[in-house]
């Protein structure tokens, strides 16, 4: 696993790019990736730190949304229309970039690393994005992907399920009486970004299976799933 690290100081070889892959038919929370925080919607927030990262060549978004393609041109990105079998519910994001890339010369070079952030993570700073880059470019085996990862607030080895009795159900009954701090510690994808060169998206290797871990603070994700979680991101980034 791969934490923080500083800046290289060597010349990178590699060429870095940002897509944000921002579907527009959000049914949880309606036109969530422009949802506004602190009055700027969330993918501007997102547009603006890659920019200001200075770490991209370009930032390019990748949409099925009018509204959507709109504000990321306002807020200085570059759009490409998303294709219409890659909108839906289901579809991974691994295709979506990897469909990107193809229709994008620029992008489709062995030189060419891509960091997929999502329209959300307007948490992730410009020093988070420059540390991310730093951390790709020490990478030994640079056909894997970075992924940031953060730390479960709880051994997971303590977790439980729920019986439709509504009885505890351990998940590791061995693990009930061990103290939490003798615990291994887990992690899990902070569902934030990932770096990849160009030739990785475009194989059909997961993401996760084999990938190093960028490990972010607590205070550097929110996962929003329902409104609940928005609020909590508002509160926070104040």
């Amino acid at each position: 696993m791969t934490l923080h690290i500083g800046y290289l100081g060597e010349a990178s070889l590699q060429t870095y790019f940002c897509v944000i892959p921002a579907r527009g038919g959000s049914k949880r929370i309606p036109k969530k990736n422009l949802q506004e925080v602190a009055g700027i919607p969330l993918i501007g927030h997102v547009i603006k730190n890659a920019i200001t990262s200075g770490v991209f060549q370009g930032v390019y978004v990748s949409t099925d949304s009018d509204e959507i393609l709109s504000v990321a041109l306002e807020f200085g990105a570059e759009v490409l229309r998303r294709s219409p079998n890659l909108s839906d519910d289901y579809t991974p994001t691994r295709p979506v970039i990897a469909d990107f890339i193809e229709r994008h010369p620029k992008l489709n070079t062995e030189k060419s690393v891509i960091a997929c952030v999502y329209p959300f993570a307007i948490l992730i700073d410009s020093n988070l994005i420059r540390l991310a880059r730093d951390n790709f470019e020490a990478l030994k085996d640079k056909s894997r992907y970075l992924a940031a990862i953060q730390k479960y607030p709880h051994p997971i080895q303590r977790s439980f399920s729920l019986t439709p009795e509504g009885l505890l159900s351990p998940s590791s009954p061995g693990s009930l009486e061990a103290r939490t701090q003798d615990l291994p510690a887990k992690y899990h994808d902070a569902g934030q970004f990932y770096f990849a060169k160009s030739s990785t998206w475009l194989s059909n290797e997961s993401v996760l299976a084999t990938a190093y871990g960028f490990l972010i603070p607590k205070y550097s994700a929110v996962d929003i799933d329902d409104m609940e979680d928005l609020e909590y991101l508002r509160r926070l980034y104040k």
